[in-house]
């Protein structure tokens, strides 16, 4: 949804999932059409997700770093 609660219509995610101390587990997602995606981290530790949002012709991008324990 947009700020406003509004559906948000066309968007594409192309997210990338790296362990930080190997690429071993790493998971390439990619969600179309306001499609959800399930994934399992497979292990404990710290990761890092980036990707792109195209919502039309607009274009993001996002760098996350976490762990999951």
């Amino acid at each position: 949804t947009d700020k406003l609660g509004k559906n948000v219509e066309k968007v594409d995610i192309n997210m990338l999932i790296t362990m930080a101390t190997n690429h071993k587990y790493d998971k390439d997602i990619i969600f179309k059409d306001n499609k959800s995606v399930k994934f399992n981290l497979d292990r404990a530790g710290y990761w890092n997700i980036t990707g792109t949002i195209k919502i039309g012709e607009h274009e993001g991008c996002f760098f996350i770093k976490t762990n999951a324990r």
